[in-house]
């Protein structure tokens, strides 16, 4: 039951956020990836987790978009798809490895400003 409780949820934000703009869309990707990650809608979640995984990327929230991308990919297993599934990973594994290292690059800046 709680499976579409979370669907119904992620439904009803998907379609407010597509009526707002593009900004408010993105605020509320995450949290339409976790819905829908929660009622096992597996190509929402990881299309809503790239997305969320984007947005901070451009927003240079280093830890969120990790966050989001390490959530894609743990989602990506559950896709029952081919080629399509391999060719996603191979992006969102690359999307993750960038933010990782620049989140990386600065802690190791942080420990040398303050050595």
């Amino acid at each position: 039951m709680k499976k579409i409780y979370h669907f119904l949820a992620a439904v009803w934000l998907e379609e407010k956020a597509e009526g707002q703009t593009s900004i408010l869309a993105d605020k509320f990707s995450g949290l339409i990836a976790y819905h829908y990650e929660s009622g096992e809608i597996w190509n929402k979640a990881y299309q809503y987790y790239i997305k969320a995984g984007n947005k901070a990327k451009k927003d240079n929230s280093i830890e969120e978009g990790i966050k989001n991308y390490s959530s894609a990919l743990r989602i990506i297993e559950k896709i029952k798809t081919g080629k399509v599934k391999i060719e996603q990973k191979q992006d969102t594994s690359i999307a993750y490895n960038t933010l990782y290292n620049k989140e990386l690059e600065t802690r190791i800046e942080l420990d040398d400003l303050y050595d």
